[in-house]
């Protein structure tokens, strides 16, 4: 990212602003504000991971989004990525009020794309109400067809997406994922162990709060699991949960 050094500076005081408090969907993405016409959308197909968000009272963070203040909207892609200031500037059009969010997270040459969000909502909303939550009360039951340990190989958007011929272009952060008798699951990101819980069907993760659907499937004779990752876009970005393809590991 280059030339952007100033845009990327977290000293801003808070100063609230009325207007921008509630929950909005992301709409289009364009290149100038002027670009926009309610009537005909750039980006038709919008989706970057994540669907809407909400500027909660008091500056509040959360997910990727590391608070904001009258004018910006700080987003950390987490672990030594620094914070960036996104400037936003407001617009009504029909009755409706827009947002034009200067996205700088994908950029080059210093130059934002202009992503477009639409106001839904001015409700005041809080972090127990924004989020997707899965019921984790659930009683153990052995699935002795899961049980050691899976190696990583892909991350896919649908199972059916999934081909054994193609290797990702991009890096896996989960390296492995092992059952246990117990119930307890074991998920190793780079150095990074995570113990946690598992029952038949479900990979729980009990400080999210969240279940994730597991699939077996036998592909070209060896066999594979498919496991939802319920993280952030899909407990707080309003999106389908997506896959990580693991294959078992026989050493």
């Amino acid at each position: 990212m280059n030339n952007t050094t100033e845009i990327m500076i977290f000293d801003k005081p808070f100063v609230n602003d009325i207007d921008v408090l509630g929950k909005w969907e992301y709409y289009d993405i364009i290149s100038s504000i002027d670009d926009f016409d309610v009537d005909n959308l750039k980006y038709k197909d919008y989706s970057r991971g994540h669907k809407v968000i909400y500027f909660m009272p008091n500056g509040q963070s959360y997910w990727i989004y590391d608070g904001w203040t009258k004018g910006f909207l700080y987003t950390h892609a987490g672990g030594d990525e620094p914070i960036v200031c996104n400037k936003y500037t407001l617009r009504e059009t029909r009755n409706e009020l827009y947002m034009f969010l200067e996205y700088y997270e994908d950029t080059t040459n210093g130059v934002p794309e202009i992503n477009v969000l639409r106001k839904v909502s001015g409700k005041e909303y809080n972090k127990n109400e924004i989020g997707r939550f899965d019921d984790i009360d659930l009683p153990f039951i052995v699935d002795k067809a899961v049980l050691g340990k899976w190696k990583t190989v892909d991350f896919v958007s649908k199972i059916n997406d999934f081909d054994p011929e193609s290797k990702p272009d991009f890096k896996l952060y989960l390296k492995s994922l092992v059952f246990v008798e117990d119930g307890t699951a074991i998920r190793m990101y780079d150095d990074d162990e995570w113990a946690d819980r598992w029952t038949k069907g479900k990979l729980i993760d009990t400080s999210r709060k969240t279940a994730a659907n597991y699939e077996r499937r036998e592909i070209s004779g060896r066999e594979y699991l498919f496991v939802e990752w319920r993280m952030g876009n899909y407990q707080f970005g309003g999106c389908d949960p997506e896959y990580y393809v693991y294959i078992r590991d026989s050493a």
